[in-house]
């Protein structure tokens, strides 16, 4: 199919640019369902290596709510903050309905809802803004911005048509309700009434405001150097999913929070000058694989009968496939000009 026409003032309508469907989409399409489930649990290191196989299972949800939010972001111009706002509501819902994660407080026997204990919500702080943190940042935006710097400059317009967008729709759902249907095996909780109401409105309102708003238009302006990005992510990453989770109480929830607003604010400046490029979009999706790498051989695997040798080698298998990808998403995108990962609207 040949590219949308060009309007009167050189740019595409958001009409021509979603009607736009290239050739050879699959290709990213697949990449970024695959991707998602791994960043989310295996580089993390919750997946022993023997259990690695359940990526597969984990594809639906992960991938399938990737790839929604990626298409939702193109075709509404919502930026780098929209993805990440929509991967907060993916969150609230997977933890909140899926898991119950957010409610259950013998969830995986952790008791995670005693540091700093929200009673009146029957929650946990703590581990509220850390588990949506990481699916915000890590599930969701991570994958995004890997496969999104390494595709060709033809493949930033939608990659599914209707029929490609349902059926993932009922991929994403199915994989809720099987996850859903396992994590209610292994414990007795079942969310209240008011729970539910609660959650569905909290990711209701997150994604009004995410669909409300348009990235800026890019200005002149430099930006820092990728490496510097690489190196800023994977610092505050760390943070999050290393230090903060060692702490106690309502010092964990400010680590946590100010990892993200000290990412957040630049980023936020970044995304609307011209300067940024795809190398810079991989560098920080690069360093936050590295300080999930990092948890991952920090901390035992969570599922899986694993020895502390084999647990460790699945550490490392995992992050040299992460290296993998980073390598290979890093030689694509420079075949591209410098900024063409970014559409009219500056999505990513």
């Amino acid at each position: 199919m040949q590219a949308p026409a060009a309007s009167s003032s050189g740019m595409s309508t958001p009409r021509e640019v979603v009607r736009a469907a290239p050739t050879g989409r699959w290709r990213p399409v697949a990449a970024l369902l695959l991707l998602a489930p791994f960043v989310a649990e295996l580089l993390l290191g919750d997946f022993a290596l023997p259990m690695a196989g359940m990526i597969v299972v984990m594809l639906p949800m992960y991938g399938g709510g990737s790839l929604l939010i990626r298409e939702v972001a193109v075709r509404r111009g919502l930026g780098l903050i929209g993805i990440l706002l929509l991967g907060l509501a993916y969150g609230l819902v997977e933890e909140g309905l899926v898991t119950q994660s957010l409610f259950d407080p013998s969830y995986a026997d952790a008791d995670l809802l005693s540091q700093a204990p929200l009673h009146f919500l029957g929650m946990g702080a703590a581990w509220t803004v850390l588990v949506l943190s990481l699916h915000a940042f890590w599930s969701i935006a991570t994958p995004i911005a890997v496969v999104t710097s390494a595709a060709r400059p033809q493949l930033r317009s939608p990659w599914l048509g209707r029929v490609g967008l349902a059926v993932t729709g009922v991929g994403l759902v199915g994989g809720c309700v099987l996850m859903g249907a396992f994590s209610r095996t292994s414990s007795a909780y079942r969310d209240s009434v008011a729970q539910v109401a609660v959650t569905v409105v909290a990711a209701a309102i997150v994604t009004a405001i995410a669909l409300l708003r348009r990235a800026p238009l890019p200005r002149a302006g430099s930006v820092p150097p990728p490496w510097a990005l690489g190196v800023v992510t994977a610092v505050l990453g760390s943070a999050v999913v290393l230090w903060a989770p060692r702490l106690d109480g309502w010092w964990s929830v400010l680590v946590v929070v100010a990892a993200v607003a000290a990412f957040l604010l630049p980023a936020a400046t970044c995304e609307r000058r011209q300067g940024l490029g795809r190398a810079h979009v991989l560098a920080a999706a690069a360093g936050a694989m590295a300080a999930y790498a990092a948890h991952a051989f920090a901390n035992p695997a969570l599922v899986g009968d694993a020895s502390p040798g084999l647990d460790r080698i699945g550490d490392i298998v995992y992050a040299l496939v992460a290296g993998a990808i980073v390598v290979l998403a890093w030689a694509l995108a420079r075949r591209w000009p410098a900024t063409s990962w970014r559409p009219e609207r500056g999505l990513v």
